[in-house]
């Protein structure tokens, strides 16, 4: 599998750890000492990857709130051993921008910093 193959597949898991709450799925694609920054809901913060996955595990999920799956790639930079992403995310009545970025370690290709808002239109 190619660089490009594995950050998809990356993303992939963390849509679905997203989707249905999967704090477990997302420990998997975030780096230990990531951070999640972001300006959702005109409110800035800067966040642990550990206190941003227990934010989602701790909500209800698109998935259990009977929601369609709406998360998009809509960008893919792979240089070695670096990686950007960007992502459109429609949930909980929310559109969302993400912008991830990615390194490539021994354990594989991780999330070291997320960074997203909610867009309105």
């Amino acid at each position: 599998m190619n660089s490009h193959q594995a950050v998809l597949e990356l993303i992939e898991t963390y849509f679905e750890g997203i989707y249905t709450g999967n704090a477990d799925g997302l420990r998997h694609v975030f780096h230990p000492m990531a951070q999640a920054t972001d300006r959702a809901m005109e409110q800035f913060r800067v966040r642990s990857a550990a206190e941003y996955i227990e934010g989602v595990a701790s909500r209800q999920s698109p998935q259990e709130r009977g929601e369609a799956r709406a998360m998009t790639v809509l960008a893919v930079e792979v240089f070695d051993g670096v990686a950007s992403v960007t992502a459109r995310l429609e949930m909980l009545g929310r559109r969302y921008y993400n912008v991830l970025s990615l390194l490539r370690d021994e354990a594989g290709w991780r999330i070291v910093h997320k960074l997203f808002g909610n867009i309105e239109s």
